[in-house]
Order: structure tokens, then sequence, then C-alpha cells
């Protein structure tokens, strides 16, 4: 969805498989240490790094890891650290890749199950548990990379009217905003920045600086990996510019939020998760 000229609101349509990732994304391996594999790689899945529990170290192994991918694995590792510091500092369960696999086990087995019959239940925080750290953290690794690719494939579907409004920001010297309604987790963020660097026209624009601005709205109980976030857009992407809230989104007072002159409105997961 993006505004159109006059201020009309173009509204893309997507196909009902949009969102739907490669089943095989992220490659088992040995408990201490894991292979992450790039989300819908075209040959099939191809390490990015190796996850060190033990020591709290994510290290790249891929030479030619695309940047938004680099710019990942950067919070990626301080989540990780800051995951295990406050593992230690409340005596709570140790950081694994066991105990990260059953936060996102609960995660999927919660969402195809429970989630279809309580209707009557009170957001989602409670319900899958947000405001724990390790299950903050098992989503970030395990949903964050491949709901990033396919929003940005989605994006890429929507054609000339995105990308002409991104250009046409460019070309007055603006930003092009973006305000993400329930991106708490980053993934909006990510995919967003694939979709730019991904795109040609965009990745080609000559006409000065590709700035970019992103408002991401969301719970509160996401605000504990907001600070990593900004640090690893900020290393990767000096002209994009991040701001995170803590909202309700389904409030009405949150709408006063949204930055004026928005260009582009994302609310894949708020949608989903209502």
């Amino acid at each position: 969805i993006g505004q159109g000229g006059a201020g009309h609101v173009h509204v893309v349509p997507l196909p009902c498989d949009a969102f739907l990732p490669s089943p095989a994304w992220w490659p088992f391996g040995e408990p201490a240490s894991v292979p992450w594999a790039q989300p819908m790689a075209p040959r099939g899945p191809s390490p990015w790094a190796t996850v060190d529990f033990e020591a709290g170290t994510v290290t790249p192994v891929a030479t030619d890891l695309h940047v938004v991918w680099s710019c990942f694995l950067h919070a990626a590792s301080a989540l990780l650290q800051a995951t295990i510091r406050a593992s230690g500092a409340v005596l709570t369960q140790r950081v694994t890749f066991g105990s990260l696999l059953h936060c996102k086990e609960r995660f999927s087995l919660k969402y195809h199950t429970e989630r279809a019959h309580d209707p009557r239940r009170a957001g989602n925080s409670p319900f899958h548990h947000y405001d724990d750290t390790q299950s903050r953290l098992a989503y970030f690794y395990f949903f964050v990379p491949r709901h990033a690719r396919a929003l940005s494939q989605a994006l890429g579907l929507a054609g000339r009217p995105l990308s002409q409004a991104v250009l046409a920001a460019w070309a007055q010297d603006r930003p092009f905003s973006v305000t993400s309604v329930g991106g708490g987790p980053g993934a909006d963020l990510l995919g967003l920045l694939l979709y730019i660097h991904d795109t040609p026209a965009l990745a080609q624009y000559k006409g000065g600086p590709k700035r970019v601005r992103v408002c991401t709205l969301d719970l509160p109980d996401w605000g504990a990996i907001w600070p990593a976030l900004q640090a690893a857009v900020g290393a990767y992407f000096p002209d994009v510019f991040v701001e995170f809230h803590a909202a309700d989104c389904t409030a009405v007072a949150s709408a006063a939020l949204v930055p004026a002159g928005t260009d582009l409105v994302i609310f894949c997961n708020f949608l989903v998760e209502m």
C-alpha cells in the first residue's frame, strides 16, 4: 500500500503464497554450533555463519554475504550476548540451540492450534510469551530472516508504483518514509532494505543520497531488541533513519505516532495476528 498521486492510495493485491517461506531455510546442526542458511537461496541452502551458544558468538563464514544479512548477523550477535547476560543474571535456563528450538516449536504449535480456538485472548504478548528473553531471541533467529525475505518479494510484486514512489521521494531530496505497524521484531525493516537493495531501479539510483525513514510501532515487549537493530542498521546503512515506538496498535491513540507524510504503511504481521 502506498500513496499515489493526488492523495490516492494504491492497494496492491498479493498472491496467497507471497508469504510462504522455504521449508528448509535453516538446516539444523550440532546443538552448540548451528549453521545459518540463506532463506530461499536459489541453489539451495548455503551457510551464513556459525552460532556458538557456548561462547555466545556469531561468526560469519560466507565471503559474499548480502549486506542486509550481514546487518542481520550484526544484530543477532548483539542479541545473543544480551540474552546470555540476562539469563545468567536471573538464573534462568541457559541459552542453547535446544532451548531456542523449543521456543520456536512452541510458537508454531500455538499459532496453528490454540490461536484458532481462542478468539477472546488479550493480544499476542502473553499468548506467545514475547516478554520472555529467549522467546524473543528464538523469534528473531528462526522467523525474522524468512519473514524479511517474503516481505521483500511481496514489495517487489507491487511493481512500478512502489519503485516510482521511492524514486520520487529521493528526487525531491527527502527520505522515503515508511511506517511498520506491528514490525517490532525487525522483519519489516530488513525486508524493506532487501527490496531497495535488490530492485535495480533503486539500487542504481545516482541522483543523491538514498535516504529512508522507517518508523516501527509495536508492543513494548519488543523494545529490548530495538537498540541492537538500530546499531546494526546504523553500521551498514548510514542513510537509513530508524525509530521505534512502543504502542498498542489496536488503540486509536497510536495513530498519532505515524509520521506525517508517510509514503508506505506495512502491516502484514499486524493483520495476520489480529
